[in-house]
C-alpha cells in the first residue's frame, strides 16, 4: 500500500496571535516582514517570500521565525536542502521550535535519513503531544524502516487527534497490515473510504485487502471505483487485472490491463501484472515480453528480475534465469549463496 508525504506542517504561516503582533510593529518592523512573507506565500510569490525573509533574518537573526519561514518557503520551492539548513538554524535559536523539528524530520525523511529524521520527529512530539502531523511523520519514518508495530503505534496517535484525516487511516491499515492484523487494517481502509469515497488510493488498499480475505467480487467492485475516480492510478488497475486471472479469468485480466496502460502513466505495475498472466496462462515468452517492457519503465524495480527468472526458468533456459535471479538478489542486498541455489531449483524442476 502506497504512503503520502504528510506535507501540512510544511506550509505553516503565522499564527493570529502573531499576525496581531505584527500590525503593532508596523509593515517595516520583523514582524512585519514576517506577515509580508507569509502573504507573498499565500499568493504563490515564492521568490518574493523568499526575498523578505531573508530581510527579517537580515534584521533580526536571533530570531527563530524567520529561519523557519524560509524554510518553509524554500521547501516549497523543492529546495529541499536549504530549507533544511533553516531548519537547523531555527532549531539552534530555539530548541524547542516542534513545527522546525517536524520539518526538518520530514525532509530527512524524504531523503532517506531515517534515523536522523527519527530523533527529530521524536522531539517534535516530545515538545507537543498533540502535533498530529508530526505523530504521521513518524510513523512513515518507522514504516520505511521497517518497524512497523512501532509505526501503528504513531498512526494511532495521529488518528485520535485527527480523527477525519484519511491520509492516517490509509497508513495506519497499510502498517497494520505489514503486521498480518488484516481484519483491523480492513477497518481502517474502511473508514478512509467513508470518511472520503472519491480516493483512490482508500479505495485501492481497500478492494487490496477485501481480495486477502478471499471477497473478490467487493474487491473488484472497489478497484473499480478507484479506477473511475483517477483512470490513471495504474495500482488500481494492476490489482483489479490480478484477481481476475486469479479467478480464471485471464483473457478479461489482459483486457482490464491494457485498458490501464492507455489510461495510466508508464507504470512497472501493470506491464509486471501483464507479464503475471501471462506466466499464468502458461506463455512464458509473452510474459518476458511484458517484463522487458516493465524494465524500459525502470530498470531498477526487483521484483522484474525475480519474475523474469522464474518464466526463463519455465523456458528450461537456466543460464538466463540464474542471471536474472542474480540480478534481484544483489538490487534487495541479499547473498547470493544459499539464496540463488534456492532460486535455481526452479529451473532445475523445468528441465
Amino acid at each position: 500500500m502506497s504512503t503520502r508525504c504528510f506535507l501540512v506542517a510544511c506550509v505553516v504561516l503565522l499564527g493570529t496571535t502573531q499576525i496581531a503582533e505584527a500590525r503593532l510593529v508596523g509593515a517595516r518592523g520583523y514582524l512585519g516582514l514576517l506577515e509580508r512573507g507569509a502573504a507573498m506565500m499565500k499568493r504563490k510569490d515564492l521568490r518574493g517570500a523568499e526575498a523578505t525573509f531573508g530581510e527579517a533574518i537580515a534584521m533580526s537573526g536571533k530570531d527563530p521565525r524567520g529561519y523557519y519561514q524560509r524554510g518553509v518557503c524554500r521547501a516549497a520551492m523543492g529546495r529541499a536542502t536549504q530549507a533544511a539548513q533553516d531548519y537547523r538554524a531555527a532549531i539552534a535559536r530555539k530548541p524547542g521550535f516542534a513545527e522546525a523539528h517536524n520539518n526538518l524530520g520530514a525532509i530527512l525523511k524524504d531523503q532517506g535519513k531515517n534515523k536522523v529524521a527519527l530523533t527529530h520527529l521524536k522531539r517534535a512530539v516530545g515538545i507537543k503531544k498533540s502535533y498530529a502531523e508530526a505523530w504521521f511523520n513518524l510513523g512513515l519514518t518507522l514504516s520505511s524502516m521497517g518497524r512497523h508495530g512501532d509505526a501503528v503505534k504513531a498512526y494511532r496517535r495521529a488518528a485520535r487527534l485527527r480523527p477525519k484525516d484519511v491520509d492516517i487511516h490509509i497508513n495506519l491499515g497499510g502498517a497494520l497490515q505489514r503486521i498480518n492484523e488484516i481484519d483491523k487494517a480492513l477497518a481502517q481502509l474502511g473508514l478512509a473510504v467513508r470518511l472520503k469515497g472519491k480516493d483512490p488510493v482508500a479505495r485501492c488498499g481497500y478492494g487490496e485487502l477485501l481480495a486477502l480475505k478471499g471477497r473478490f467480487e467487493e474487491a473488484k467492485r472497489e478497484l473499480k471505483v478507484a479506477t473511475q475516480v483517477d483512470s490513471k492510478y495504474a495500482r488500481a488497475w494492476a490489482k483489479w487485472g490480478l484477481i481476475l486471472a486469479r479467478q480464471g479469468q485471464g483473457k478479461q485480466a489482459l483486457t482490464i490491463l491494457r485498458r490501464g496502460i492507455k489510461s495510466a502513466p508508464p507504470s512497472v505495475l501493470l506491464h509486471v501484472a501483464i507479464g503475471k498472466v501471462h506466466h499464468r496462462l502458461g506463455r512464458f515468452k509473452q510474459a518476458l515480453g511484458a517484463y522487458g517492457a516493465a524494465l524500459r519503465v525502470d530498470k531498477t524495480y526487483p521484483k522484474t528480475f525475480l519474475l523474469m527468472g522464474l518464466s526463463s526458468a519455465a523456458l528450461g533456459q537456466c543460464k538466463v534465469a540464474r542471471r536474472h535471479f542474480s540480478r534481484y538478489l544483489d538490487i534487495i542486498g541479499i547473498a547470493r549463496g544459499k539464496a540463488l541455489n534456492q532460486l535455481m531449483k526452479r529451473c532445475n524442476a523445468h528441465k
